[in-house]
């Protein structure tokens, strides 16, 4: 659907994918051509590791994505859920253009150390799931529940007395955003474009209007006073890991 869409208009966008499953250089060559030819283009602008492997040699791994570079298949290269330890490894093989790390007003683990390494190493950083998987989106009730087979039924921040503290929580800073003229999802989202280590931030979208008010939320500068003001509602409130 995308190489479709873009017909004619590819030279205005930055195409972004991933590296699924294993790191072998066979899997590697075969992705990157599966991707090129579904998204009818010679080439990605930036090519992702989905997730750290470490059974599979990081300087490997890095030599065949700066092998696709020479190849001119890709531009850039970037990692998700990486942690610092694993940038720095990745690093000593070539650079690393960005990184996507879990980052929103609830999942704060990211500024500890990744947030900062990338910063102080020149990486980009595309922030995902700033709406908290939901919980930052004002619809849920302490009592919903979630179809068959959403990973939420197991995720540990959806359970019980923390999934209950966590809708609490996103009602104080839904009031907020409302005093501000605007939605809780476009607070979540400008909330972590304030960060000055966040280059971008990835929000889904089911339809087009949802679309167009994520794109509006980057135009939502919060100061240093709106930051602090909504950390004291927050009130040290934080889901430490959604999963665990």
């Amino acid at each position: 659907m995308l190489g479709k869409a873009l017909v004619g208009r590819r030279d205005k966008v930055l195409l972004a994918t991933k590296l699924s499953g294993d790191h072998s250089l066979e899997h590697m060559n075969e992705a990157i051509e599966n991707s090129l030819r579904a998204l009818d283009t010679d080439y990605i602008d930036l090519y992702q590791l989905h997730g750290p492997k470490p059974e599979y040699p990081i300087e490997d791994t890095m030599g065949g994505l700066l092998r696709l570079k020479e190849q001119g298949k890709i531009r850039y290269i970037g990692v998700s859920n990486f942690s610092a330890e694993q940038h720095a490894e990745a690093l000593q093989y070539g650079h690393v253009d960005s990184s996507q790390p879990m980052y929103s007003m609830l999942v704060r683990t990211a500024e500890e150390a990744v947030l900062p390494f990338c910063q102080a190493n020149g990486i980009g950083v595309i922030v995902h799931s700033p709406l908290a998987k939901g919980l930052l989106t004002g619809k849920y009730t302490p009592d919903h529940k979630f179809p068959d087979g959403d990973e939420r039924n197991w995720m540990a921040g959806f359970q019980g007395e923390r999934f209950a503290d966590a809708l609490r929580v996103a009602d104080k800073l839904k009031a907020w955003a409302e005093s501000q003229r605007h939605s809780l999802f476009e607070l979540a989202i400008a909330w972590t474009l304030a960060n000055s280590a966040v280059t971008s931030c990835i929000s889904g979208a089911k339809t087009p209007e949802q679309a167009i008010q994520n794109a509006a939320a980057a135009d939502w500068v919060l100061t240093q006073d709106a930051l602090r003001e909504l950390d004291q509602i927050q009130d040290g409130f934080r889901v430490l890991n959604l999963h665990h």
